[in-house]
């Protein structure tokens, strides 16, 4: 996948990283600091599948070396293996690929630790009902 990932891709790679490529399909500029990006998952859905709290890494040019920012999936959709990205817009190598990106445009991720199974759920909450009566509590006991 284009350039090398340096040491850090390495690891991920030993990790059992899996590399994609994710297409530009929108943007919307949601403030003036904060820019939400809409992709085409390259396959990633289909492989991983999605749970809460998903994230990629992305991979930037940083003067030829490789950079790379962890980032939360929004609103995923398997079938149609597209989901968004929200970047707080500040100065830096993430920052500035997506200020200027565009439909079209395409960036390398990686993917890891996506392994995830649903917690069993929680037992129901305590209604009114299973609180006792203060008022019915022995007086004479405590007398």
């Amino acid at each position: 996948m284009g350039q090398g990932h340096g040491w850090e891709g390495a690891v991920l790679k030993l990790l059992r990283g899996k590399d994609f490529v994710f297409t530009v399909t929108g943007a919307e500029q949601v403030t003036e600091h904060y820019r939400r990006l809409h992709l085409g998952d390259g396959g990633m859905l289909a492989v991983t599948g999605v749970h809460p709290t998903m994230w990629v890494r992305l991979w930037f040019d940083a003067a030829g070396k490789p950079h790379q920012r962890a980032y939360t999936l929004v609103d995923p959709d398997p079938a149609a293996g597209t989901f968004s990205l929200e970047f707080a817009l500040h100065d830096g190598h993430a920052s500035d690929w997506a200020r200027a990106a565009k439909p079209g445009d395409t960036i390398e991720a990686t993917v890891h630790g996506t392994a995830f199974t649903d917690p069993d759920r929680a037992p129901p909450p305590l209604s009114l009902k299973h609180i006792p009566d203060p008022t019915k509590i022995d007086r004479t006991a405590y007398a």
